[in-house]
Formats: structure tokens, C-alpha cells, sequence
């Protein structure tokens, strides 16, 4: 499946950071994985991805995103 994190013109950063989080829980729990293995896998610190699951972190880096993606199996 496709997941679409792109954002309609007006919504603010918040928003996206949102989405992202939603996304990021959905998709870790369906792959099983805890935060920890998560950051792991993504050569990322643990606290970067407990901020991204709780939308508290508005603007991720794309390679933030990519390492994320690929931990998560995501193409």
C-alpha cells in the first residue's frame, strides 16, 4: 500500500507534523516494532522518534523521513 503524508495548501506545519505521527505509530505497530528498534534501524535517536510519534517535532528533515521510511519497510 501507498501511504500519502502530503499536506493540502494552507495547512500549517502542525498538521503535518500530525499526520507524520499518526503515520509513524500506525505503521511501527503494525511491523511489531518498539521505538527503540525503530531508532535503531533508522541510525536515529530514540528521543527524535518518540518526538516525531507524539507530532512534536514540525519540521523532520527529508533524510529523517527516508531512514524512517526504510526502517518501516515503507517504499
Amino acid at each position: 500500500p501507498r501511504y500519502n503524508v502530503s499536506t493540502s495548501p494552507g495547512r500549517t506545519a502542525m498538521g503535518l507534523s500530525k499526520q507524520i505521527a499518526y503515520r509513524l505509530q500506525t505503521l511501527r505497530a503494525a511491523a511489531g516494532l518498539s521505538q527503540q528498534e525503530v531508532a535503531e534501524r533508522a541510525e536515529l535517536s530514540l528521543s527524535l522518534v518518540a518526538k516525531m510519534e507524539q507530532g512534536r517535532k514540525a519540521d523532520p528533515r527529508a533524510s529523517t523521513l527516508l531512514a524512517l521510511a526504510a526502517a518501516l519497510g515503507v517504499r
